[in-house]
């Protein structure tokens, strides 16, 4: 099938060299020989996708991509810009753990084709840094974003955490006066989530971890002190200079196709989502055959709503009023009183989340879509 635009192709690359102990993502210690077989096998798995379609964004997640060898990193551009026909534009990220570049290979990854790159700091306070168990420094968070400057990069984006331990508003103002030295181009910042079975939940400093209300004032203040700063709010953890927003993350918001490559990865091809499971042997084995659904019969309108309203921007109201499954009546009187508290807004035929909304989307979402009816 051909598309009419262009799709994201996301590779999970599974491989740290020792987990965070708040991390469930799906990751593992990998050794040089590893990581080549595994490589290999994200390349046969491209080879055997059976689509006819372009690609203008690649996202190589993880794990630490940026401990896999640049030059097989870039085996894998290479043969997805010949595969999915991708412009000489295309967005192509790495994910990178500040302690693991260096000036050699964050210029190896350039000439190989990344062209915006992520690092994962976290926080600039060194006690917070312990708290999450990163190995990684604040000056070498800063050397990391001046070698990525050096060689080449022009779009850099910085993770930070809200809600770890020992976080208040004074240490996540130097988090964030720490940001604007930097200069960068784009800031995710995430709320901690303290996930079971992991390290983390076991572990007494979750009681060092602030309460929900100081939580949402951080959230808050985030987001006023980073507008101040010129970053605009896109999504509901995303921030981006102008003309920065991530164009790979706005395909999962704006329901738009994306391949998947890798064990623990997720794709949205054909009106499915599907996955890989956590399970490297496997993947290696059979080069990507071991996919699974996980979702066949999408309500399409249900994640407008779901996908859309985390998105600055919002939904288009018309994209609602005209459908017959939804009790307009019913809906209206939901978005009124979620206006009347300062909770959303209605400009320009759109309907979006205010970044006190965005506190209590979970929420509001779900009263929205329990105006529409089932299809029958």
């Amino acid at each position: 099938m051909t598309n009419k635009s262009p799709i994201g192709l996301y590779v999970h690359i599974p491989f740290c060299k020792r987990k965070c102990p708040y991390c469930d993502f799906y990751s593992l210690v990998g050794n040089e020989a590893r990581q080549t077989d595994y490589i290999n096998a994200v390349l046969a798995h491209l080879s055997k996708v059976s689509v006819k379609c372009l690609a203008d964004t690649l996202y190589f997640g993880g794990g630490t991509p940026i401990l896999v060898n640049p030059s097989e990193l870039g085996r894998i551009i290479h043969q997805a810009k010949i595969l999915f026909l991708m412009p000489d534009d295309s967005e192509i990220t790495l994910e990178a753990n500040p302690c693991a570049t260096t000036i050699q290979n964050l210029t190896q990854l350039y000439q190989n084709g990344v062209n915006r790159i992520s690092f994962g700091m976290q926080s600039a306070n060194e006690k917070e840094l312990k708290a999450l168990g990163r190995t990684h420094n604040i000056r070498q968070v800063k050397q990391a974003v001046k070698n990525a400057k050096r060689a080449g990069f022009e779009n850099i984006s910085v993770d930070i955490m809200l809600g770890v331990p020992f976080q208040t508003q004074e240490t996540l103002k130097y988090t964030i006066d720490f940001l604007a030295e930097l200069e960068i181009q784009h800031i995710s910042a995430y709320m901690l989530k303290v996930e079971p079975n992991t390290p983390f939940a076991g572990d007494k400093l979750i009681e060092q971890i602030p309460e929900e209300d100081l939580v949402s004032d951080l959230y808050l203040f985030t987001c006023e002190q980073l507008e101040k700063l010129g970053f605009f709010q896109y999504e509901i953890s995303n921030f981006a200079k102008q003309g920065f927003a991530c164009k790979h993350n706005l395909k999962y918001w704006k329901q738009q196709e994306y391949l998947a490559f890798g064990p623990s990865a997720h794709g949205f091809w054909n009106g499915k989502r599907y996955f890989y499971p956590r399970d490297i042997k496997t993947y290696i084995n059979t080069a990507g055959d071991n996919w699974q659904i996980a979702e066949d019969n999408i309500d399409i309108l249900e994640e407008y709503l779901l996908l859309g309203l985390r998105l600055s921007e919002g939904i288009y109201v018309d994209q609602i009023r005209l459908s017959s499954r939804v009790n307009w009546n019913q809906f209206q009187k939901k978005v009124y009183l979620f206006e009347k508290h300062g909770f959303l807004k209605q400009q320009n035929h759109a309907i979006f989340l205010t970044p006190k909304g965005f506190l209590l989307s979970n929420i509001i979402i779900g009263e929205l879509i329990m105006c529409i009816r089932s299809d029958t």
